[in-house]
């Protein structure tokens, strides 16, 4: 299990500035911090750019079930076996796991 006392949680539920989440990744990383993101709402578009893999390489990634119906409605939405899909009731379980968090 991660130390929560080292480990930075970052929401992302906007699918603006995802640049900055991967900026925030690799600042925290390289001060020896985990990182866990947690994808809600259009923030779970992340999976469609650029930058996903690069930030599935060096966090921890979760993403709402929620999240995932609205952004794909009806069609096939292929989420990456090392992405954690989770309930809104797990939520909390989400942020209790880490000591700081930030939000995008």
């Amino acid at each position: 299990m991660m130390d929560s006392n080292n480990k930075l949680g970052i929401l992302v539920n906007s699918d603006e500035h995802f640049d900055y989440v991967l900026k925030l990744t690799d600042a925290a990383i390289s001060k020896g911090k985990q990182v866990q993101i947690h994808l809600l709402d259009k923030g779970v578009s992340i999976v469609f750019t650029d930058l996903f893999d690069r930030l599935n390489a060096k966090a921890r990634i979760s993403a709402c079930s929620e999240g995932i119906r609205t952004i794909a409605g009806n069609a096939p939405f292929n989420v990456p076996d090392t992405v954690e899909i989770v309930s809104p009731h797990q939520f909390p379980r989400i942020l209790k796991g880490v000591d700081r968090t930030v939000v995008f």
